[in-house]
């Protein structure tokens, strides 16, 4: 264990009322052998928790569309892919979210499916997809039915991640591909997004971790292994495998187990000046906290702030009138900023562009704005 967190929310959605009780200590954890990170709550709880999150208040998250960046970036994905999947072919998404990745596969010919544990399996039946609202099992396909699986944005969320990818290669049959996408953890470590490390996210992914989990799991060889930018504040890792031969282990050590010793131990070294910086905000003046999922609910706990000494919105319309999950703050619309005398704005969204951008639609004042990045700095 090299970090704990104290009092991470259990349940980062908005409810009707609050669960002040809903928290519990997050401990990270690193295995030199796998070069895997991982995450643990201390809580017989977290488990009952993640599984209310995925179906009942991942439905609140973004239901109306993609962002503008969510979209491009899945049709540069869904380009990548149709220039190495064969023509015709079988495709499965484990974790397809509102389907349209998938229906951009499916305009361009080829037979897919999915599977989504989410009330956005609803919206992806509603594009004409044959998709299934459960957890993925195994056994619900035939071994050597597909020549795609794709895992975006899963395998950070599962108890088991090797066993996941060795049953989705399963699926494929002998040349057939399979593409792993997740968080450049990476990144997340070095640079301290401390909000990126929540009771979704239960592996934390690498270069080498995935590079090692996907060798070891799938029986295959990694074609292409990169980090890209995408839509969102730290970049993810995009894994294809081809899964015709084994891989033999590379033999000794990578750069990567001598550099993730220093990574590892100056990880916290930043959070007493985050925890003072955000305790700190309301005494700036009248705070707005625009946000109200993962980020916008760890921040109102981290900070101990009043109701009233913060206002949050949200952009999603569907939140307005529920409350943060711990703390009780009530969430509003986007217009009330002005309403209230808001002086200066939080933003809790790894979508900083896009968040920047409905904040100067929905005031007329140009208000200072602050990023999670600044609330790394010394206090001044």
């Amino acid at each position: 264990v090299f970090h704990v967190f104290p009092r991470r929310a259990l349940l980062n959605k908005p409810l009707l009322e609050p669960e002040p009780e809903a928290v519990a200590d997050f401990s990270l954890g690193y295995c030199a052998g796998c070069r895997h990170v991982s995450g643990a709550y201390d809580s017989p709880l977290a488990a009952e928790a993640r599984d209310r999150v995925y179906r009942e208040l991942y439905s609140r998250h973004a239901p109306t569309s993609l962002s503008d960046g969510q979209v491009r970036w899945q049709e540069l994905v869904a380009a990548w892919l149709l220039d190495r999947a064969p023509a015709g072919g079988r495709v499965l998404e484990i974790g397809c979210h509102d389907g349209h990745l998938l229906s951009l596969l499916a305009a361009a010919g080829l037979a897919v499916a999915g599977v989504e544990p989410s009330p956005f399996a609803d919206a992806a039946r509603g594009r004409g997809l044959a998709v299934r609202q459960e957890f993925f099992r195994a056994d619900a396909f035939a071994a050597g039915s597909f020549d795609l699986v794709v895992l975006r944005h899963v395998l950070e969320h599962v108890t088991e991640p090797a066993a996941m990818v060795a049953d989705a290669a399963r699926l494929l049959r002998p040349g057939g591909l399979l593409y792993v996408e997740v968080p450049n953890s990476l990144v997340s470590l070095e640079q301290r997004i401390y909000p990126e490390f929540h009771v979704d996210h239960l592996s934390y992914f690498t270069p080498a971790s995935l590079r090692f989990l996907v060798e070891r799991s799938s029986a295959g060889r990694i074609v292409r292994l990169e980090s890209a930018w995408a839509y969102i504040n730290f970049p993810f890792l995009c894994c294809l495998a081809a899964i015709d031969r084994p891989t033999a282990p590379a033999d000794g050590a990578e750069l990567h187990d001598f550099a993730i010793g220093h990574t590892l131990s100056g990880f916290g070294d930043r959070f007493p000046a985050y925890l003072a910086n955000v305790r700190s905000l309301p005494a700036r003046g009248r705070l707005g906290v625009w946000g109200a999922g993962v980020m916008g609910t760890q921040f109102a706990i981290d900070g101990g702030w009043s109701e009233q000494a913060a206002w949050v919105v949200d952009p999603n319309h569907v939140n307005e009138g529920l409350r943060l999950s711990v703390t009780g703050h009530r969430v509003h619309a986007p217009a009330t900023l002005d309403e209230v005398g808001v002086e200066h704005v939080l933003l809790a969204s790894g979508w900083e562009e896009d968040a920047r951008r409905q904040l100067a639609e929905a005031t007329r004042r140009a208000l200072p704005v602050y990023v999670f990045a600044d609330l790394l700095r010394d206090a001044s």
